[in-house]
């Protein structure tokens, strides 16, 4: 008999980054035969969920005997969720395995996932895609919530993180650390050479722009455009981007409603992709231990990709381990440009284009990922049962 998937989190149908990772794993489980329940929130929209014949439960969330909730005090935030555990548990049938996901923004539904897993003695797995500690908000309590998530960790049987660094984050659940690159869509008609390439290629940067990858980005628009190609940017029409596209000499493409219509119109138009961060760690210290999903899904484009960022980076560790030969350090203009300029001849556009498809069918091949996912949840589950 196929698994029982209970997940616990945000909604896997609304809003992007994670949830969107989430909602294909899930999708992958129920095309393999597997039970997908969703512990829903009241007032979310699940209908993408039920369309899937995923079973929505929505558990109660509060009863007017239970003792208040104040997130602050400890003992009042475990009492409620146990309390809520209990009603997820009265609500949706026994689980075989119990997924979710530790947001670096919230941590509550995890939080939840690891009592619903006491009480059930299901095995928990947990996806972790960035540090908690790295983001502006953390600032001035950085060791607190670093501990507060190591503590909602260890009730995972198996930490699922994006790189080895940012499992190195959290050193107590060191024995059931698992490495998870985020998986892609997939794409199956990869772009092939045109002859307008050998003019002004066109390079693009797609997805949201935070204000510290401003300066680095111009300066690898100007390696671009010294290098004869068309710099672009993909991104909300924020004023910080309007202001830097006029400054800059960058041109300004609006966001697609969906990320399949966003990778069609880049394998349609694009000589090549960029992934970009900021000029040093301490800009923006979430590169340190997070991966660029952005690069798993261009790969599949088939398209040439420059890779910009810290040494200390994480990318810059993959980079070195696999050696790939197009990531550039952010000093590294003159040979970036160089590699801008190199998209104009098609012998060496189809030698980078075919490396992107070669990691796309290895390392980032999404039947791969969920292999990885799927199996070591099965053996668990088999574990238990022994």
């Amino acid at each position: 008999m196929m698994p029982r998937l209970l997940y616990i989190g945000e909604n896997p149908a609304a809003g992007t980054g994670s949830s969107i990772i989430i909602l294909r794993h899930l999708r992958r489980f129920a095309a393999e035969g597997w039970s997908i329940s969703i512990m829903g929130e009241h007032g979310g929209d699940y209908r993408e969920c039920a369309a899937a014949g995923w079973t929505v439960h929505f558990p109660c969330r509060r009863r007017w005997w239970w003792p208040p909730f104040r997130d602050r005090f400890s003992s009042l935030r475990w009492m409620r969720l146990r309390l809520l555990a209990h009603e997820v548990v009265d609500s949706a049938p026994e689980p075989t395995v119990i997924f979710s996901y530790l947001a670096a923004h919230a941590d509550f539904s995890a939080d939840l996932a690891g009592h619903v897993a006491q009480i059930t003695g299901a095995p928990l797995h947990m996806l972790v895609h960035d540090d908690v500690a790295a983001f502006p908000a953390a600032r001035g309590k950085e060791l607190v919530l670093l501990q507060a998530h190591e503590n909602i960790l260890r009730a995972a049987d198996v930490c699922w993180y994006v790189s080895p660094e940012l499992a190195d984050c959290f050193p107590a659940t060191a024995p059931n650390r698992r490495i998870l690159f985020p998986i892609p869509e997939g794409w199956d008609r990869p772009a092939v050479w045109n002859n307008s390439f050998k003019e002004k290629p066109k390079i693009f940067y797609a997805g949201y722009v935070w204000p510290q990858q401003l300066p680095l980005l111009a300066k690898v628009a100007t390696a671009a455009r010294q290098g004869g190609c068309e710099p672009t940017v993909m991104t909300k029409p924020l004023k910080m981007i309007q202001d830097f596209c006029v400054q800059e000499g960058v041109r300004w493409h609006p966001p697609f409603p969906t990320n399949r219509e966003a990778l069609e119109y880049l394998v349609a138009h694009a000589a090549g992709l960029l992934v970009s961060y900021a000029a040093k760690i301490e800009d923006m210290p979430w590169c340190a231990s997070s991966f660029p999903s952005k690069l798993v899904e261009y790969c599949h484009l088939g398209l040439p990709i420059a890779v910009i960022a810290p040494v200390d980076s994480a990318v810059c560790h993959w980079a070195k381990r696999v050696r790939y030969p197009y990531f550039f350090e952010p000093h590294q203009l003159v040979p970036l440009q160089e590699w801008f300029a190199g998209l104009k001849q098609r012998d060496v556009w189809q030698v980078r284009a075919a490396l992107s498809l070669h990691i796309a069918r290895t390392e980032f091949d999404p039947r791969k990922i969920q292999s990885e996912l799927a199996g070591e949840m099965i053996r668990g589950t088999q574990r238990r049962a022994a």
